[in-house]
Formats: structure tokens, sequence, C-alpha cells
């Protein structure tokens, strides 16, 4: 995906200055802590710290193929580990134990083994999971041992118990909610008003936390773009990232059929997707409030919060107004907007259609 490695280590220098500055500053004063950062061939595993005299960050070229937020899912984890190595140089803990999911949980990293995972990209949208990562052995053994006769449970239990050990898995770790964020769409140059509103509406209405955060550019070593960041867990991302490409799929198709035929200009476009939008928001407003069970739904879990703001440390919160051109467009839009049915999609368990 991306032309040039030697453009994304910059920006990765730049991603470990924020992560230690905002969390460890005395760390940050200190440039000969700055980690070599390279990119190698090295099969399975995505991402290796090595610590001193090393002090090397080796990612798998194969991340170049991938977003960028999967790239950065990696580093953040091997950034954790340096950081690990800093706070505990003498620790006997596991690599994975709970001293390295404290660090990982204080700026949002994920603390599954880069040596069992799967690109974040794959795990979330081909609901793809490594069969033989530690914690999901350690999960069929404790059902086996509560399923299985009295010598085939003790035996099953001891071997979880061991690799528990073996890795610093805690009860609390092994059912911990597991957190990921995501980037969604075509990172654009320019936030329109219609993408702002879009993403407010899935803030609203799904159980998400949202950001819009710069990300490099491939094409431009002096630039960077503007990528749509969900946050939460794999699948309510994955829903909400459906419900994203559903509307802007459905305004453009109904903009087409409508209006681009008369060949008016692309404010029009603007103006009749801010009227579906704001019809849109309306209606799911109207729903939520008279359906207790939707209006459950949509609580923000506390512990999301809590991941996001650890993840993205330093939020700025802008506001613009929204600007119409179009009045005939935007009562078009408005009308579409207020009749929208969100088909269910890929929700497995959808609680009921979103619609008005």
């Amino acid at each position: 995906m991306y032309y040039s490695s030697q453009k994304l280590i910059s920006a990765l220098q730049r991603e470990w200055t924020d992560i230690v500055s905002a969390h460890f500053p005395a760390f940050a004063e200190r440039r000969e802590l700055a980690p070599v950062i390279r990119f190698i061939d090295s099969g399975s595993i995505l991402g290796q710290w090595s610590g001193y005299p090393l002090n090397t960050i080796s990612l798998n070229t194969t991340l170049l193929k991938h977003p960028w937020y999967v790239l950065l899912d990696v580093f953040r984890h091997e950034v954790a580990h340096q950081l690990n190595d800093l706070l505990h140089p003498n620790s006997e803990e596991p690599p994975h134990g709970e001293g390295f999911r404290k660090i990982c949980a204080l700026f949002g990293a994920d603390p599954s083994a880069t040596t069992e995972k799967i690109p974040l990209d794959d795990r979330v949208f081909d609901n793809a999971e490594p069969q033989d990562s530690v914690t999901s052995r350690v999960r069929k053994l404790l059902n086996l041992a509560n399923g299985s006769s009295d010598n085939e449970a003790e035996v099953a239990l001891c071997k979880a118990h061991q690799l528990m050990a073996r890795h610093g898995l805690s009860e609390e770790a092994l059912h911990h909610t597991q957190f990921v964020t995501v980037s969604i769409g075509h990172p654009v140059k320019r936030i329109s008003s219609e993408l702002k509103m879009l993403s407010a509406l899935i803030h609203k209405f799904w159980p998400v936390e949202i950001i819009w955060c710069p990300e490099p550019d491939p094409h431009s070593p002096d630039r960077h773009l503007f990528a749509l960041a969900f946050c939460g867990t794999p699948e309510n991302v994955r829903i909400a990232a459906y419900v994203h490409d559903f509307i802007l799929n459905h305004i453009r198709q109904e903009f087409t059929m409508r209006f681009a035929a008369r060949g008016l200009p692309k404010r029009e476009q603007r103006s009749f997707s801010l009227g579906v939008l704001n019809g849109l928001f309306n209606a799911l407003e109207r729903q939520s409030g008279s359906s207790r069970e939707y209006a459950l739904v949509l609580q923000k879990d506390a512990r999301l919060r809590r991941f996001f703001r650890a993840r993205f440390s330093h939020v700025r919160h802008t506001s613009g107004s929204l600007s119409i051109s179009s009045r005939d467009a935007y009562d078009a839009g408005l009308s579409f907007g207020s009749r929208l049915t969100i088909a269910p999609g890929i929700d497995p368990k959808p609680k009921k259609e979103l619609t008005k």
C-alpha cells in the first residue's frame, strides 16, 4: 500500500515520541532511548522488540501491504515491550505478563503476542482468529474442564493453569473485553461537512467512539491525510463500518437516480447528502427515544471510553456550520433520509431494523 518504508519509519518515530512524551516524559528527554525501526522479512512474526544493545523494533514487510492502522497496531505493541523493559529491567515476569499488560492499557496498545496475531484488518473484517493462540488454547482447556469427566477435567484444568502461569495470563486478562482501533473508508485531504455529520451520526447511535486522525499520505512525502477511526469491540466496529458504507452508498445511488442526469454541480450532492443525514438523524433520535430496548443498546461502555482516552491522549474538538447551497436538494434528501431503512446486515443478532 505504501511506496516508501522510510516515510513510514519517520511517521512511526513521531508516534513513538508522542506516546513517550504523553506517558513517560522523562524517557522522551533521553534521545538515546528512541528505537531503531526497521522492516524485515520474518515469516509469521508481525513485530519484534530487541532490547539492549540493539534497541530495535522490527516490523514485518508484509505490513506494508496493509492500511496504516494495522502497522500502527503492531508498532504500539512493540513500544509497550520497550517501555516494559525500561521500567522493569530485571523483571522475572513473562514477556506478556501483568506488568506489560498494564503498560498496554496505559496508552491503548493491544497486549496480544504478535507471534500469534493475525493483522488487525483481517481479524476485524474477515473474522479471522489464530486458532493456536495462548488465550484460545486456555479457553478451550477451561471449556473442556467444565464438560468432561473428573479425570479429563483435572488434566485440562492443570494444563490451562500451566499455560496461564507460563504466559502471565490472569483470570481478568483471560476475560478482558478486547477493543480495537480501525480506520474506515478512504483517507481524505479535507473533512467535508457531510463526512463530519455522518461520523457524528454513527457516534451518536452506535456503540463506538470516533475520531478523525492524521495518517501518512502514500503519494506525498510531505503531506498527511485524515482517516476516520472507529474504536470499539471488533463486532461493533464491523457493524458501524457496515452502517457507514451502507449510508454513503445509498446517498450516492439515490442522488444519481434523482439528479445526476440533470447535470447538477457537485455542491447539489452535498446539500442532498446533508438532507439525508439530517433526516436519518431525526428518525433515529425519535426511535431511540421511544424504544427502551434500543436506547439500552446505544449506551456507551465506560471501559471503551477509558480505552479511547488512553489511545488518543491528545484530542481536539472542532465545530463548524453547515452550508446548504440548494434548498430543493436538501429537502429531497431530508425526505429520503427520514424513510431510509438500514438493514441489519452483518449483525448476527440484530435488535431490530433501524428505521422510521
